[in-house]
């Protein structure tokens, strides 16, 4: 944990340091990406720092609750600047949707960070990194913001306790998958007790279906396939389907954490189809002996060993022996 304590505290010089400073994570973001981002703005504010919240697509409504959300911006305006950028739980850079700022980035003026609880893919930009906060022993990167709090002192009020309760909640899976840990326990009383809102964060992210939904989800589970051959179980929900169930692209989230509670799935794939002859993939799994993030790789995509996901061009087709992308 020294070398740990030690990037904190680089951290924490470079935020001090800091005049404005662009907060960023991955695509589709979900508890963890959402908590940890926004416990560590409510820090910034603590501490006076002009800052931006940054995420290229629109917060899905489960997650509105979050204290600080309505800050967060699709705009980024002049990347040029921000002094200080940071990725959260990226798990790829070029998931972050500032992959192509990049490049205008004066790197003498401006510091990159890069905290994850998974290994980033970070595309060759590693020497453009100056600081690389990685924990593979935690259940979350809110777990990882939980420590960096503690270890500099700072107050944990009750909306940074319930934004951090909620990533390690929906990252666990409820205290349910592998990366659960007896700290993740531990961290969890102890946000209870600064006053996190459980009964909010439940509401919103395990409570949160409506009959549209559920019928959009019945199609996916209608047609589950697994190999038996390599014990990939898949299924796919296509843009007429949204249509029929009159339903909006948030209604696909956590159809993919769902299958991912199969016992018999080395991994679970679905595909979805999107505007624009654009599929997506999402791969999910709770195996040790898999990386579902090689495979997401495999396809120009990226991700976390347990999630991952990956873009292609095409739409799907029916056809006699199950579905192809054409």
């Amino acid at each position: 944990m020294t070398e740990l304590y030690q990037n904190f505290n680089k951290l924490n010089q470079l935020i001090l340091g800091a005049k404005k400073i662009l907060l960023s994570t991955h695509e589709k973001p979900d508890g963890d990406a959402l908590g940890s981002m926004l416990a560590l703005a409510l820090y910034f504010e603590d501490v006076k720092k002009e800052h931006l919240c940054f995420i290229r697509e629109k917060v899905i409504d489960n997650y509105y609750f979050l204290p600080g959300v309505e800050k967060i911006s699709g705009q980024i305006g002049e990347i040029k600047d921000y002094d200080l950028i940071i990725f959260i739980d990226a798990g790829d850079i070029k998931r972050t949707g500032i992959f192509e700022y990049l490049n205008k980035i004066d790197y003498q003026g401006t510091k990159i960070v890069n905290i994850d609880h998974h290994l980033t893919r970070l595309d060759n930009w590693e020497k453009r990194i100056n600081l690389n906060i990685i924990n593979l022993e935690v259940s979350s990167v809110s777990e990882i913001i939980h420590h960096f709090f503690d270890h500099i002192k700072a107050i944990t009020n009750k909306e940074k306790a319930t934004n951090l309760l909620t990533g390690i909640l929906t990252d666990t899976g409820c205290f349910s998958n592998l990366g659960t840990t007896i700290n993740s326990f531990s961290i969890a009383g102890q946000l209870l007790n600064k006053g996190a809102n459980l009964k909010k964060i439940c509401d919103n992210t395990l409570k949160n279906n409506n009959i549209i939904s559920l019928r959009l989800w019945g199609r996916a589970l209608s047609r589950l396939e697994k190999n038996k051959k390599t014990g990939v179980v898949t299924s796919i929900i296509t843009q007429k389907d949204l249509q029929e169930c009159e339903a909006e692209e948030e209604s696909t989230e956590g159809i993919s954490n769902f299958l991912n509670s199969l016992s018999e799935a080395k991994f679970t794939l679905l595909f979805k189809e999107e505007k624009g002859g654009i599929i997506k993939g999402s791969l999910r799994t709770t195996r040790d002996d898999v990386d579902v993030s090689k495979i997401a790789a495999y396809f120009g995509g990226g991700g976390h060993k347990k999630a991952a996901g990956f873009s292609v061009k095409g739409k799907l087709v029916k056809i006699p022996s199950g579905w192809k992308i054409e």
